[in-house]
């Protein structure tokens, strides 16, 4: 009997349980996901344009080395400043600008160093460039983005 007893009681409680959690959820999912939607999207076509001029740009370094083609440049440019645009949040612009300042410090006078390396030295000063023509119009955007919202506030 006293077996019984607990049974039912267990069910009463997951029924309450599970009665008093279904209208939250269900209430709450929708509006959750309609005003996330639009700013995943915007990441995520930030953070792909990244991916995609990053790869572009290791790939265009060492398979075209020492030739310059207008339409992979314009490309890189493209994506790099989509990838300023969306990529980036005002939390991450400080971070962002050192990291990308040094990388472009580094890039361009290791490219030129590097160049009269005899075998590797070459396909390093391809992919430095081509990190660089992806990586500037990026910082760029997101010091102008800086500068405004210091002008805002």
């Amino acid at each position: 009997m006293a077996r019984k007893a607990s049974k039912a009681s267990n069910r009463s409680v997951r029924l309450r349980s599970s009665k008093s959690l279904k209208p939250q959820l269900v209430n709450a999912a929708p509006a959750g996901l309609q005003e996330r939607a639009p700013a995943r999207s915007l990441k995520s076509i930030g953070s792909m344009a990244f991916l995609f001029g990053a790869t572009i740009a290791l790939l265009t370094g060492v398979l075209l080395p020492g030739a310059s083609n207008v339409v992979v440049t314009s490309l890189l440019v493209v994506l790099g400043s989509i990838a300023g645009f969306l990529n980036v949040t005002k939390k991450e612009t400080t971070p962002f600008l050192i990291a990308t300042v040094s990388l472009v410090i580094v890039a361009s006078l290791g490219g030129d160093h590097l160049k009269y390396e005899i075998i590797a030295g070459r396909y390093l000063e391809g992919v430095f460039r081509s990190l660089l023509t992806f990586v500037i119009p990026a910082t760029i955007i997101v010091a102008l983005k800086q500068v405004y919202n210091l002008e805002e506030d």
